[in-house]
């Protein structure tokens, strides 16, 4: 073992450098590996790209090179100079983390920022102090011309909704158009735990105007016509196992009666802004029935030929 690669110099290193200082008078203050920040570095999003060579057709995309790495700040957060630069230092951390020497190209890195508010206070400190320009893209996509990495700006509250509905819809402020075409689209969805996520926070930041009249009444239904199909679902189990031949009529009753428990559940939850209960007990018929149970909402799914004529859940 080479002994010499085992020698620590960084401590006789820092130790010389407080040397040189000891006698000046210039109010020098050293602090040995001194941590960034009070946690790990952590970028928000890395996205990379293998096939390289052609343009993609997501505006957002198009800048995207081998290593791209994204900043997102949320809609009470603004977007501003140490923001900035510390996605650049990122950035740099990334190339110098590589196991070989450049590993990582330095032309091969984007930078994105997504936020909510236009940051004209760090765009004016890149003009002034870098020359750095805002070059509009397309409506809420911004290119900083003349950036160290390229790197775009994304307004997401002025995208085009047509082309990033999900992405424009991450805000509080949303109109009644806009959270109507939102369950449209969700429902398409409602299946994948990535729809589930974004619709559950869509809801719970624009819940005063989900209380209103007719979004109430939509989302309602939504829930409602989910719950129908978890009842058929069950149904057909049941059928599939033999315990409910022949029973088409009961299970027709046990359907609509199990909507109108599913809408009554719906309205309770939606009042006491449960929207973590209401998506899981849309799902699960478990804690459907406990939480009927709980808020005094019986019911029970029929089993028998006996118990489906009274269409009993």
């Amino acid at each position: 073992m080479d002994k010499k690669k085992d020698l620590q110099w960084h401590p006789a290193f820092f130790a010389s450098l407080k040397s040189l200082t000891e006698k000046e008078q210039y109010g020098l203050q050293l602090q040995n590996e001194y941590n960034l920040g009070t946690k790990p570095k952590q970028i928000d999003v890395l996205v990379t790209r293998d096939k390289l060579g052609t343009e993609m057709r997501n505006g957002i995309g198009k800048i995207f090179k081998k290593y791209n790495i994204v900043e997102y700040k949320g809609p009470l957060d603004t977007l501003n100079c140490n923001d900035f630069y510390k996605v650049c230092g990122y950035a740099c951390f990334y190339i110098g983390d590589a196991r070989r020497v450049l590993e990582v190209d330095p032309a091969d890195i984007t930078l994105t920022f997504v936020c909510s508010r236009y940051p004209k206070a760090l765009l004016r400190h890149l003009e002034k102090r870098y020359a750095i320009r805002t070059k509009r893209v397309e409506a809420g996509i911004y290119y900083l011309i003349g950036s160290r990495f390229p790197a775009q700006i994304i307004v997401n509250r002025w995208l085009d909704p047509e082309k990033y509905l999900w992405l424009y819809a991450l805000r509080g402020d949303l109109n009644a158009g806009d959270i109507r075409k939102l369950l449209g689209e969700y429902e398409k969805h409602r299946n994948s735990g990535d729809y589930q996520s974004m619709m559950d926070i869509i809801i719970r930041a624009n819940w005063e105007r989900m209380k209103e009249a007719d979004m109430c009444e939509a989302l309602k239904e939504l829930y409602e016509e989910i719950y129908a199909e978890k009842l058929k679902e069950e149904f057909a189990e049941r059928e599939k196992r033999g315990e409910a031949r022949g029973e088409k009529r009961g299970e027709r009753r046990g359907i609509r009666r199990g909507e109108a428990l599913m809408g009554n559940l719906v309205s309770v939850l939606m009042e006491n802004n449960r929207m973590e209960d209401l998506q899981k007990a849309a799902a699960d018929q478990t804690y459907r029935r406990k939480l009927m149970k709980e808020l005094g909402i019986a019911g029970r799914l029929p089993q028998r030929k006996a118990e489906t004529k009274r269409a009993g859940l």
